[in-house]
């Protein structure tokens, strides 16, 4: 089971219009005053296929934060239906691997030097 210290989740977003709803979640993307500052949404991406139109993963504080952060997409333009699937179990372990993105040149192995972000990718850690 996770710690009942943080609350991870993937809010499942039907949206009118998801590229502005998208669009005004992206200022909340850091630390911000519009959530409390120990609730993180960690992005929201657009999907097709599954009958919704945005997901976004979240990490917050028990209970008050994952009502507070559903509450406040559900407040974006164009949301007209939010639901949570919460994460009980992780498989096999926190997933440190996963948290990158690959880059086009990155594929085939071109920089596989060992988990963490790779030097070409969005976002990659200025220290390494």
């Amino acid at each position: 089971m996770l710690s009942s210290e943080r609350v991870r989740a993937w809010l499942l977003v039907k949206s009118s219009d998801p590229g502005p709803t998208q669009a005004s979640l992206a200022p909340l993307l850091s630390r911000n005053t519009v959530l409390h500052n120990d609730d993180v949404i960690i992005r929201a991406d657009i999907v097709v296929g599954c009958g919704i139109d945005l997901v976004v993963p979240v990490d917050v504080r028990p209970f008050v934060g994952l009502k507070s952060v559903v509450a406040c997409v559900r407040s974006r333009p164009g949301v007209t239906r939010v639901s949570a699937a919460q994460a009980l179990v992780y498989a096999p372990e926190l997933p440190v691997e996963a948290h990158c993105y690959i880059a086009e040149d990155e594929i085939g192995g071109a920089y596989d030097k060992g988990p963490g972000r790779y030097p070409m990718s969005p976002d990659a850690y200025p220290w390494g």
